[in-house]
């Protein structure tokens, strides 16, 4: 029998690195926006589409918003509904993640729901209950200085029972590796609603696959939070089988440069751009302040015109007010692709993502392909710029090289 799934992610490329995870499954993947209400009657009357995952954009939200965005997401569904709802959450646990999981169970009438944040691909690892970044306990890395969400704590129990919506249990690495645990075991001091959240430990993707394999013995409805580490064994599990990704096909494009948008202070990202300075010569055109907006986009489509590769950057500081930086640089994209089509465009964060996607219409994004973990290509399905190709990455993900290759990706030869 088939499983009927649903997908939803508080960020938009976090909803590209889910969906990248499931074309396992085979058909369309299509990211959606919520606020994009005509999207799920479009789904309905075409089959090829296998899964439509949501993008809330509510990490960054005020905890009302955030819930109410979930809720407006899972509209249609209810506690007849019988299928699997994949909550793609952060696997740094920025956002609301407690708040958003308990809305969730609440729609669909469930108490129970199973946490698995582990990528293991990237060193992204869950033991004793603490969140790692290569081994290294999340609050004692990078993400602790994140300017809109610092970390200061590590423990995944703890992020899920912020505010006090769930309670949850640590499911240790040794209990998970035998198999034989029973999901509906009883957690301690539940809050009077009886919601809680089983936070399961994974070193390796076989780890993950060894709680699911448990966990998919449940009823339906079941609901399951997690990152690509869990899309792509939930995947595996149910009978997907990852191929070779070709390179992304597309439309002739107008220039033959590509656009790099980076809105991300995140280090990595940052000396990502310096590196491909060095190496492939990407002119880089900063935006300073709102003034510098259209001379910005006009230096940016000029050097697009003449074939070479350009990126849009941010300051790498945050400006006070939420979306000071985001919205600045999505008003610049916007103006360069009025006055050019690149071959491709690279989004770098997914508050810049977030932003240039609303600048540009909310367009449906198709999934198409997946090079390494954390790195998406796919095309805008509407919009103002309809077939335009598109790579998405995390702030804080890839190694100094990864925008190096995600242009160079855009030239037809693939991932090298």
């Amino acid at each position: 029998m088939s499983e009927v799934l649903q997908v939803i992610a508080d960020d938009l490329t976090g909803a590209c690195d889910i969906g990248a995870e499931l074309l396992a499954l085979g058909g369309r993947v299509v990211v959606r926006d919520v606020e994009r209400r005509e999207d799920v009657e479009r789904r309905e009357r075409d089959p090829a589409v296998s899964v439509s995952v949501c993008n809330t954009a509510s990490r960054g939200c005020d905890l009302p918003v955030a819930v109410a965005r979930l809720r407006e997401a899972l509209r249609d569904l209810g506690p007849g509904w019988r299928g699997i709802l994949v909550k793609k959450i952060d696997t740094a646990l920025r956002g609301h993640v407690g708040a958003e999981l308990a809305a969730a169970m609440a729609q669909l009438g469930v108490s129970e729901s199973f946490v698995l944040p582990a990528i293991p691909a990237v060193g992204r690892t869950t033991v004793g209950g603490i969140q790692h970044v290569g081994g290294i306990p999340l609050a004692d890395t990078a993400f602790a200085r994140d300017p809109l969400h610092p970390i200061t704590e590590s423990g995944v129990v703890a992020a899920v029972e912020q505010g006090g919506w769930l309670a949850g249990r640590s499911l240790p690495l040794e209990t998970v590796r035998q198999g034989r645990w029973d999901p509906a075991g009883k957690a301690a001091g539940p809050p009077e609603a009886g919601a809680r959240a089983v936070v399961c430990d994974a070193e390796t993707d076989a780890d993950i696959e060894a709680a699911l394999r448990v966990i998919l013995r449940r009823p339906r409805p079941l609901v399951l939070a997690g990152s690509i580490g869990l899309g792509g064994a939930l995947a595996r599990l149910l009978g997907g089988r990852v191929g070779a990704l070709a390179p992304v096909a597309g439309e002739t494009a107008e220039a033959g440069g590509v656009l790099v948008a980076v809105g991300s202070i995140h280090p990595a990202s940052r000396e990502q751009l310096v590196a491909a300075q060095r190496a492939i010569g990407l002119e880089v055109v900063s935006l300073p302040d709102a003034a510098a907006v259209a001379a910005a986009a006009a230096q940016a489509a000029a050097a697009l015109a003449r074939g070479a590769s350009v990126a849009l950057a941010t300051p790498d500081r945050r400006l006070p007010g939420p979306g000071a930086l985001s919205e600045r640089l999505a008003g610049a994209v916007e103006a360069c692709l009025r006055l050019a089509l690149p071959a491709g465009l690279v989004l770098i964060g997914g508050e810049t993502a977030q932003a240039v996607l609303a600048a540009l219409g909310r367009p449906r994004l198709q999934v198409e392909a997946r090079p390494v973990p954390l790195v998406v290509y796919g095309r805008l399905l509407d919009g103002r710029r309809p077939g335009l190709r598109v790579a998405t990455k995390g702030g804080s993900a890839g190694d100094g090289e990864m925008v190096i290759r995600m242009i160079r990706c855009f030239d037809g030869k693939g991932w090298r």
